[in-house]
Parts: structure tokens; sequence; C-alpha cells
């Protein structure tokens, strides 16, 4: 009898780390589309302000103090849940994010070159990743 038991906890703990790594998961992904948003917003500040430098740099400036919290909180969350995964598991989400990513940064490359003083703009950019 205790084996037949001892069977069925070990089932249930099973379904219980499952469910687990799938909201893990899930929340990661939930997590990475609000990162790819905040990202998404920069371009588009970049986009309006075109090609001046000092605008594009206060629009940016004025968006992160706005949504900071937000932006660290996301960040925090998610680190601290690609930790709770395997090496294999971070891999995917990693080439995952980058392949919904991919266009987004690429209009980012072009218009960061528009403006008069690129680095700048960059650095400000990197604020958002």
């Amino acid at each position: 009898m205790i084996h037949r038991w001892s069977g069925f906890y070990l089932l249930i703990v099973v379904a219980l780390c499952l469910t687990s790594i799938s909201a893990c998961q899930s929340e990661v992904e939930r997590l990475q589309g609000e990162s790819i948003f905040y990202l998404d917003q920069a371009v588009k500040i970049l986009e309006r302000v075109v090609p001046d430098t000092n605008t594009a740099i206060r629009e940016l400036d004025k968006y992160m103090v706005d949504n900071r919290d937000r932006m660290l909180e996301a960040k925090a969350r998610e680190l601290s849940l690609m930790q709770k995964m395997t090496a294999d598991e971070q891999a995917r989400f990693k080439r995952r994010a980058a392949g919904q990513t991919r266009v987004l940064r690429e209009r980012l490359d072009s218009l960061v070159r528009t403006f008069s003083d690129p680095p700048r703009v960059l650095m400000k950019i990197q604020q958002f990743l």
C-alpha cells in the first residue's frame, strides 16, 4: 500500500513541476513581449523626431522617466525566471526573442544612423534593452 501511494505522490510532484515550468516559460514570454513593446516605443519616438538628436534624447529620457519602474521590474522578473530555467530553455527563449526583435533592431539600426550623433542616440536606446 505504501508503495502505491509513493508512486501517486511522485506523479503529483512531477505534474506540479511541469506546470511550474510551463507557467515560468509563459511568464518569460509575457515579459519578453513587454520588453519588445518598450523597444518598439523607442523606435517610434526616433521615427517621430528624426533627425533631431537633442529632441530624440529628450523624448527618450522622458519615456524612461515615465516608464522606468515598470521596465526595471519586468527586466528583473525576466532575469529571475530565466535563472530558474535550464541552459537549453534559456537558449531557446533567447533565440526566440532575437527572432522576434530582428526587424525592430534593423529598423533601429537604420534610424540611429540618420541622427547627427548616432553613438549618443544608441547609448540612450541601450537603456531600453
